[in-house]
């Protein structure tokens, strides 16, 4: 009977650190999880260079920039980087595409 004992502990504890493992993982990938948006920037604000510092700092995949009806750019931001973004003092609002 000692014998099954120990395996079974060692079993136990190994599932429990691999489900441990597993929430963590899907907790990240959640936080990946890009959403598409619109990045609308306010006035005098060159639309280029902040879609350009937000795709180095934030990891923004941009899709296109825009600069004459208003001034911003649509991309794919990870969740995670939002409200970084959204706290940059030169973006206006952040829209869902």
């Amino acid at each position: 009977m000692k014998r099954l004992v120990r395996p079974a502990v060692l079993l136990t504890v190994a599932l429990l650190v691999a489900g441990i493992g597993l929430d963590r993982s899907a907790s990240v990938a959640a936080a990946a999880q890009a959403s598409s948006v619109i990045v609308v920037l306010r006035d005098g604000v060159d639309a280029q260079q902040a879609a350009a510092e937000h795709r180095a700092r934030y990891g923004a995949d941009v899709s296109y920039v825009y600069g004459a009806a208003l001034r911003g750019y649509a991309a794919r931001i990870p969740a995670n980087a939002l409200a970084a973004i959204a706290r940059d003092p030169r973006v206006a609002f952040i829209s869902e595409d």
